[in-house]
């Protein structure tokens, strides 16, 4: 009897500044645990959300080459909301290879909001972005978006994935910015990969059923 070829076992590539992004490749190998998984951690400019438009586009220009030449991806996901604000047009532009990019999810908040009042905590380069305005104009009209930038944050979970201690005070004055509102947010988006490492302590800086 002829013989069944194996399948082959796709290779997707994960990067993000720092180890944020393990918590969207954590999500990828639940979803697909046969895939060969491959996870950059680029430090070179950490943190990506405090970085300038131009130097995180010319980076991760130069960068993909060699990632791409190292892990021979089948697809690549670029693990970082402000690297995918900025970036996934030039990078789609210079490979074959399927990018998918990951953003602050404006859209199902818009669908999970009670009060039309929503919460963004992300970096200060992903709350600046033109960007994310676009996905606030589009996709939750009639709402209150409220942004507020933290890179404490993300220090404070690279120090928890690394068995330091965490500064709860200083998560509680990182979320405060979003509930000194005159109606706080009934849903807030954790737009940096880095922060639902921080779930539960960012959970306990805001109100009771805050989603």
């Amino acid at each position: 009897m002829p013989t069944t070829a194996p399948t082959p076992v796709p290779t997707l590539l994960v990067f993000d500044s720092g180890i944020g992004g393990l918590s969207i490749a954590d999500e990828i190998r639940r979803a697909l645990p046969t895939c060969r998984l491959v996870y950059v951690a680029d430090n070179v400019i950490f943190t990506y959300g405090t970085q300038e438009e131009s130097v995180l586009v010319n980076r991760l220009l130069q960068l993909l080459p060699t990632l791409e030449q190292y892990a021979r991806p089948d697809l690549i996901v670029i693990a970082c909301n402000t690297a995918s604000t900025v970036v996934l047009e030039p990078l789609r532009a210079q490979t074959t290879t399927p990018i998918i990019g990951v953003v602050p999810a404006i859209k199902p908040a818009a669908q999970l909001t009670q009060n039309r009042t929503i919460g963004l905590l992300a970096t200060p380069g992903t709350v600046k972005r033109q960007y994310v305005q676009r996905l606030v104009d589009e996709f939750a009209h009639g709402c209150t978006v409220i942004k507020t930038g933290s890179s404490e944050l993300v220090h404070q979970a690279e120090n928890k994935l690394r068995g330091l201690p965490v500064d709860e005070a200083l998560i509680a004055r990182e979320v405060a910015p979003l509930l000194n509102q005159a109606t706080t947010p009934d849903v807030v988006i954790l737009g940096c990969t880095h922060f639902p490492f921080l779930r539960e302590e960012i959970s306990r800086a805001l109100p009771p059923g805050t989603r």
